[in-house]
């Protein structure tokens, strides 16, 4: 066990319910790879999330709480904490099949990757293996971190960090290290259990948040810049957004405030919006279909 690189596992949490709460972190301390340190980053949760954490006697357990800041900073603040060669950080709702950081771990060092990037619960399970060298197309993944485990140096040396905006803040996260990683290996297996509609998730009222999509996409393209880069991926970029827009237009129910988006869509992101709304002809119905799927 002592040769097994450690992994930390970051997993933030704010206000999580008990009864799903409890069965992530059981998920995480029952992984068939034991070399882990698993830092539970209490985001100022109302709910007395450290008397839970405190019923699991496990040394490799970290509780952090330095007051209520965000989800993305959350994770800024767990990652800066944390001690590992690799990071994961999945959420404090769902659960992680059990040997699935082992499977990932044994194929990362296999091909000398930075990244292994899986599947959530409702995809297909064939099994699959994909290494891919840079540049490592954005849809291999969906914009979020639950499914991929990182090398920390590729995060460290790159400064790559979450946007504290109050959904999407994995967005940029994830498609920049994609992009900054030199191997990524595609796992077709099916290891993360998303739950979906529980209580206070981001998801339960995103509607009212889908601006940040806006803010998200701007910084991503700030770093691909930064590294000379957006060349290589202003294809794959463009369709990634649009197809990022289409699932948080389908979300919004306010007629006002889904006005307001797609005119900030259409003035500020005119190839966007002709992606979303082919043949342009002032009409709110996407005819576009979607390649990738968002839960």
């Amino acid at each position: 066990m002592k040769n097994k690189p450690l992994i930390s596992i970051i997993m933030p949490v704010y206000n999580t319910p008990e009864d799903f709460f409890i069965p992530s972190i059981k998920s995480i301390l029952n992984q068939t790879y034991e070399n882990i340190e698993f830092i539970i980053v209490d985001d100022g949760s109302a709910t007395n999330i450290k008397n839970i954490v405190e019923t699991f006697d496990d040394e490799r357990i970290i509780y952090i709480n330095e007051g209520h800041h965000g989800a993305g900073e959350a994770r800024n603040i767990g990652i800066k904490a944390s001690n590992g060669e690799y990071v994961y950080i999945p959420g404090s709702d769902d659960t992680l099949e059990n040997n699935a950081l082992e499977f990932c771990m044994n194929l990362m060092q296999k091909h000398g990757a930075d990244i292994a990037s899986f599947n959530m619960c409702r995809q297909n399970n064939s099994g699959d293996i994909i290494v891919y060298n840079s540049p490592v197309p954005f849809n291999i993944t969906k914009p979020g971190d639950a499914t991929q485990i990182l090398k920390k140096s590729l995060i460290e040396e790159n400064k790559i960090k979450y946007e504290n905006l109050t959904s999407c803040n994995d967005v940029t996260f994830t498609f920049t290290a994609i992009a900054f990683a030199k191997k990524v290996v595609k796992i077709n297996k099916t290891f993360y259990h998303y739950n979906m509609n529980v209580p206070g998730q981001i998801s339960s009222n995103r509607g009212k948040k889908a601006m940040n999509i806006f803010l998200a996409f701007d910084a991503l393209k700030r770093n691909l810049k930064n590294k000379n880069m957006f060349d290589v991926y202003e294809n794959m970029f463009n369709r990634q957004f649009a197809d990022c827009v289409e699932y948080e237009i389908k979300n919004i129910n306010d007629k006002d405030y889904k006005e307001n988006f797609l005119s900030t869509l259409k003035e500020k992101y005119k190839p966007i919006y002709d992606l979303v709304f082919p043949n342009n002809n002032n009409n709110t119905k996407i005819k576009r279909t979607q390649k990738y799927k968002f839960f």
